[in-house]
Protein backbone atom coordinates (compact mmCIF):
# COMPACT_ATOMS: atom_id res chain seq x y z
CA UNK A 1 0.00 0.00 0.00
CA UNK A 2 1.34 3.55 -1.07
CA UNK A 3 0.47 7.13 0.86
CA UNK A 4 -0.91 9.65 -0.72
CA UNK A 5 -1.14 13.18 0.39
CA UNK A 6 -4.16 15.42 -0.40
CA UNK A 7 -4.58 19.67 -0.14
CA UNK A 8 -7.98 21.08 -0.07
CA UNK A 9 -7.50 24.08 -1.64
CA UNK A 10 -9.70 27.73 -2.88
CA UNK A 11 -11.91 27.57 0.25
CA UNK A 12 -15.63 29.40 0.14
CA UNK A 13 -15.26 32.37 2.33
CA UNK A 14 -19.09 32.17 3.08
CA UNK A 15 -20.12 30.49 6.32
CA UNK A 16 -19.98 27.14 6.49
CA UNK A 17 -23.51 25.07 6.88
CA UNK A 18 -23.74 22.98 9.95
CA UNK A 19 -24.91 19.85 7.54
CA UNK A 20 -22.09 19.85 5.10
CA UNK A 21 -19.94 20.02 8.12
CA UNK A 22 -21.51 17.27 9.68
CA UNK A 23 -21.21 15.43 5.89
CA UNK A 24 -17.50 15.90 5.71
CA UNK A 25 -16.77 14.98 9.08
CA UNK A 26 -19.24 11.95 8.66
CA UNK A 27 -17.13 10.90 5.66
CA UNK A 28 -13.88 11.58 7.23
CA UNK A 29 -14.74 8.94 10.07
CA UNK A 30 -15.82 6.55 7.71
CA UNK A 31 -12.86 6.25 6.12
CA UNK A 32 -10.51 6.69 8.88
CA UNK A 33 -12.50 3.45 10.07
CA UNK A 34 -11.73 1.52 7.23
CA UNK A 35 -8.54 2.26 7.48
CA UNK A 36 -7.90 4.55 4.54
CA UNK A 37 -7.77 7.78 6.10
CA UNK A 38 -4.55 7.99 8.19
CA UNK A 39 -4.30 12.23 9.25
CA UNK A 40 -6.48 15.13 8.61
CA UNK A 41 -7.23 18.51 9.32
CA UNK A 42 -6.57 22.38 8.13
CA UNK A 43 -3.48 24.08 7.50
CA UNK A 44 -2.96 26.97 9.72
CA UNK A 45 -1.96 30.41 7.92
CA UNK A 46 -2.81 28.52 4.67
CA UNK A 47 -5.84 30.51 3.72
CA UNK A 48 -8.14 27.90 3.98
CA UNK A 49 -6.03 24.81 2.95
CA UNK A 50 -6.81 21.44 4.39
CA UNK A 51 -4.29 18.34 4.61
CA UNK A 52 -5.18 14.96 4.21
CA UNK A 53 -2.98 11.62 4.17
CA UNK A 54 -4.06 8.45 2.93
CA UNK A 55 -2.85 4.71 2.75
CA UNK A 56 -4.38 2.98 -0.31
CA UNK A 57 -3.90 0.79 -2.68
CA UNK A 58 -3.82 3.25 -5.92
CA UNK A 59 -4.45 7.02 -6.06
CA UNK A 60 -7.48 6.09 -8.09
CA UNK A 61 -8.98 4.61 -4.80
CA UNK A 62 -8.01 8.14 -3.30
CA UNK A 63 -9.51 10.23 -5.77
CA UNK A 64 -12.89 8.03 -5.45
CA UNK A 65 -12.51 8.67 -1.71
CA UNK A 66 -11.81 12.14 -2.07
CA UNK A 67 -14.93 12.77 -4.97
CA UNK A 68 -17.33 11.39 -2.40
CA UNK A 69 -16.23 14.09 0.56
CA UNK A 70 -19.20 16.71 0.84
CA UNK A 71 -16.29 19.61 0.86
CA UNK A 72 -15.59 18.32 -2.58
CA UNK A 73 -19.09 17.38 -4.34
CA UNK A 74 -20.61 20.28 -2.91
CA UNK A 75 -17.83 22.55 -3.95
CA UNK A 76 -16.98 24.17 -0.31
CA UNK A 77 -13.31 23.44 -1.57
CA UNK A 78 -13.00 24.28 -5.38
CA UNK A 79 -10.00 22.16 -6.01
CA UNK A 80 -8.02 19.51 -4.24
CA UNK A 81 -4.34 18.02 -5.36
CA UNK A 82 -3.25 14.57 -4.76
CA UNK A 83 0.94 13.51 -4.61
CA UNK A 84 2.55 10.04 -3.76
CA UNK A 85 4.55 10.15 -0.87
CA UNK A 86 7.59 8.30 -0.47
CA UNK A 87 7.69 8.28 3.36
CA UNK A 88 11.37 8.45 4.83
CA UNK A 89 12.19 6.63 7.81
CA UNK A 90 14.20 4.12 9.37
CA UNK A 91 12.90 0.90 7.12
CA UNK A 92 14.48 2.58 4.05
CA UNK A 93 17.50 4.11 5.44
CA UNK A 94 15.48 7.73 5.65
CA UNK A 95 15.67 7.46 1.55
CA UNK A 96 19.53 8.22 1.77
Amino acid sequence: MAKYVVIYQDERKDDLELDLLKGHVEHLRDLHSQGILILCGPLKNSDGKGLLIFESNSQEEVESCVLKDPFINKKWYASYRIYEWIEANDSNNWLA
